[in-house]
């Protein structure tokens, strides 16, 4: 195998370790095998302690993390952390904004909506340059289906092609995708992209 990606969640009903450690332990065991999150809901976390974990899970694997990364979309899970769940996009955008600086400057001051954090420095930088490679996740709120033969619905998220444009360098489309589904998103991206 090339990849083993983990999905994130936190309180699904579902068996399941949290994504992040277990992929420390894989990085532990193994020395080829890429590792990655398939994705991991940004928003549900603080930057200072996502961006550290990262870094370590990156160093641990000797650069081979892959981040994927998302907003989720189950809103149980936004409020047993109390985490409001209409703010998830605005808090990715922070989050991720944040997340790359700390694991690109010194020292880092911030101040958003949401983070803030003062003479920020975290060290160890991740082994990988400028960071690990990072993908997002979704974008197309029917990407997948319900029950077969069941219409799409909902539509392409604007907001997230602009942040997988500005922030990462690819895209997971998320579960069974339809191949002119992920034609559209493609074609979407590089026009985002374009301007």
């Amino acid at each position: 195998y090339e990849s083993f990606w983990l999905p994130h969640f936190v309180s699904r009903d579902v068996d399941g370790f949290d994504a992040l450690d277990m992929l420390v332990a894989a990085a532990a065991r193994t020395s080829k095998i890429n590792l990655g999150t398939d994705v991991l809901q940004v928003p549900l976390y603080h930057p200072v302690d996502l961006a550290r974990r990262v870094a370590t899970l990156d160093h641990i694997s000797g650069g081979r993390f892959i981040l994927g990364v998302g907003i989720g979309f189950i809103p149980e899970e936004y409020a047993n952390l109390g985490v409001p769940f209409e703010q998830r996009g605005a808090r990715m955008d922070e989050a991720l904004d944040l997340l790359v600086r700390l694991w690109t400057e010194e020292e880092v001051t911030y101040e958003g909506k949401f983070y803030h954090v003062k003479e920020t420095v975290m060290a160890p930088k991740p082994l990988q340059k400028p960071y690990p490679r990072l993908l997002m996740g979704g974008l197309h709120s029917g990407i997948q289906r319900g029950a077969p033969g069941a219409p799409r619905k909902g539509g392409w998220n604007r907001a997230g092609i602009r942040r997988t444009v500005r922030f990462a360098t690819g895209w997971i489309p998320g579960g069974r995708p339809d191949l002119e589904v992920c034609r559209e998103g493609m074609d979407l991206l590089k026009e985002a992209a374009r301007n």
